[in-house]
């Protein structure tokens, strides 16, 4: 039971930062009409296949990873978040240099929960 309810929070934390970071992207979070439209913005909803009913984006995938990257890239603040994801080198009390961002965040749901606590800070 306590892990059923570990990942019932996992996934709803999952889908809440998915939404935000599409909101954020300027796109809508579809929500269905009961039909096979999204109630806010109209667009036919579809299945992505048929065993997969989602309609938004998900950035636990390779594929949600590529979009978010590839949009990150495009604001004026990703300088400053990729900053974030540098490791600074201090040789004798002094800055030498950063070493390049952690290769751990080259994970989907590692980058996605990192710009979204970016985004909504």
């Amino acid at each position: 039971m306590e892990k059923q309810n570990a990942n019932s929070r996992q996934l709803d934390f999952i889908v809440r930062r998915d939404r935000h970071l599409t909101e954020a992207m300027g796109e809508c979070w579809h929500e269905s009409n009961g039909r096979l439209n999204c109630k806010k913005c109209e667009s036919f909803l579809y299945a992505k296949s048929p065993n997969h009913i989602s309609y938004n984006n998900e950035f636990s995938t390779w594929e949600g990873f590529g979009k978010l990257w590839r949009w990150g890239q495009q604001q004026e603040w990703w300088e400053e978040f990729v900053g974030c994801l540098l490791e600074p080198v201090i040789d004798k009390g002094t800055l030498t240099h950063y070493r390049k961002f952690d290769l751990d965040f080259i994970d989907p749901d590692k980058f996605a929960d990192a710009l979204y606590e970016f985004v909504d800070a």
